[in-house]
């Protein structure tokens, strides 16, 4: 039986449109690769599900290998595994 997890992540603000839209319109090239990447880390079909009503300036947050220090928002994923 499939199961679910729920996690959440502390991200690059600018990153919201992609997540939630799937839109990449108004992002560079390196901010478009940055997100690929962080989102290959997941082995199983996953989907951002909310996103917090307020920023914060984050020196590191959880993608702080393909984006440098920004505002942040707090998202929340459904992972589906098996």
């Amino acid at each position: 039986m499939p199961t679910v997890q729920i996690k959440t992540y502390t991200l690059p603000y600018f990153w919201s449109s992609y997540l939630v839209n799937g839109d990449h319109s108004g992002m560079d090239d390196s901010e478009l690769k940055g997100i690929l990447e962080w989102l290959a880390q997941f082995d199983a079909p996953h989907h951002c599900v909310d996103v917090s009503e307020q920023s914060q300036f984050c020196w590191r947050h959880d993608a702080i290998n393909y984006a440098k220090a920004c505002s942040c928002y707090v998202y929340t994923f459904e992972i589906s595994g098996n």
